[in-house]
């Protein structure tokens, strides 16, 4: 699923394809020849990896190759950068999961804090500025509607919380409120 709306995003977002590919004008040759090439331009994909009668045949068979891939090697490649920049860890369980190591935290409040920061203003920031999902607001809009679990991100938000002020980058203040604080500023 997450190769699918990657794929979506980024190959399939172009306005100027969905456009070629319904006008009624084209037949199914021109159609299928014009997204072979924009696979080619966007993708670096190699026009005769796939051969399909049309457009539609051609995009399926797109999906199931990319998904192939994805699961024959480039997701041992994803789990490698994302446990060397920190995004993925074993910490508390013997498999990798979406944990930001110490070290990316301290990074991320380094690089954008200069002002003690609300914790919400800060998740969106975040969210904005590197699409990290944390929050049930932030999640809200990228997870699908199906899979989206408001309990969850608010756990994740909460122990975020907690995490940061063990660290000594944040502050609970005694109305609940939680700010981000960057320990290098001087106004501190």
């Amino acid at each position: 699923m997450a190769v699918r709306k990657f794929i979506d995003e980024s190959a399939f977002s172009d306005p100027e394809l969905h456009k070629t590919l319904a006008d009624p004008a084209l037949d199914d040759l021109a159609k299928k020849d014009y997204l072979a090439d924009h696979l080619v331009r966007t993708c670096a994909f190699k026009k005769d990896r796939l051969e399909a009668p049309d457009a539609k045949t051609l995009t399926q068979k797109f999906y199931s190759f990319a998904d192939r891939l994805y699961r024959n090697g480039t997701a041992d490649g994803l789990t490698a950068l994302a446990t060397g920049c920190g995004l993925a860890s074993k910490r508390g369980t013997n498999r990798y999961r979406y944990a930001p190591t110490d070290d990316l935290l301290r990074a991320l409040v380094l690089a954008n804090v200069n002002a003690p920061l609300e914790e919400s203003a800060f998740l969106n920031h975040i969210h904005k500025r590197y699409r990290i999902v944390i929050g049930p607001t932030e999640a809200k809009a990228e997870v699908l509607n199906y899979l989206f679990d408001e309990t969850d991100f608010k756990k994740n938000r909460d122990r975020l919380a907690q995490h940061l002020i063990g660290m000594g980058l944040a502050h609970r203040m005694s109305d609940a409120c939680t700010y981000v604080i960057n320990p290098m500023d001087s106004r501190e």
